[in-house]
């Protein structure tokens, strides 16, 4: 990958140049996360300037996730909010349940349920990342509201699906 951005990077192909870091990002999240962050913000940059919107949001997620890793949930919270307010984002729905999970790992339940209210097509989709990301969602909730019993009942769920979320062992 690292040799794929090069070549894109030579042939000033920003599109390729975006794709290929976004795969990079994805690649180096369990081992490196700030490599991985940094391919991510990269990334975004890159689709940015071609105005790749779902390459964009992909580039968010890997960001959004490797702040994670990172325990850095401000940058987390920023990546989200710059996502949204300026990259006009606001309609992809896997950018609201990420807002889901970082109001449920800060404990604010309320907030983590206003984000499960609103997850109508990922809810409807039979895509097994959605279905995931909604089950992880649904523990981090019901982590936050002190539901042991389903946190642990969603968890599992989410955990029969962790190659579709991206969880490396």
């Amino acid at each position: 990958l690292t040799q794929a951005a090069r070549y894109a990077e030579q042939a000033d192909d920003h599109q390729r140049l975006g794709l290929v870091l976004e795969n990079l990002s994805d690649a180096l999240a369990a081992i490196d996360p700030t490599a991985a962050a940094d391919a991510a913000r990269t990334a975004a940059e890159h689709c940015r300037l071609v105005g790749d919107r779902m390459g964009l949001a992909i580039a968010v997620i890997n960001l959004f996730q490797a702040f994670i890793l990172l325990g850095d949930w401000d940058g987390a919270d920023e990546t989200l909010t710059q996502a949204v307010d300026h990259d006009g984002l606001s309609d992809i729905e896997v950018l609201t349940c990420n807002r889901g999970w970082l109001d449920a790992l800060r404990g604010d339940a309320s907030s983590a349920l206003s984000v499960l209210t609103r997850l109508e097509g990922m809810r409807a989709s039979e895509e097994v990342q959605d279905q995931a990301a909604l089950f992880l969602i649904e523990a981090l909730t019901a982590g936050a509201r002190g539901q042991r019993g389903d946190t642990l009942t969603h968890a599992r769920h989410a955990l029969v699906h962790a190659d579709a979320l991206g969880m490396n062992g």
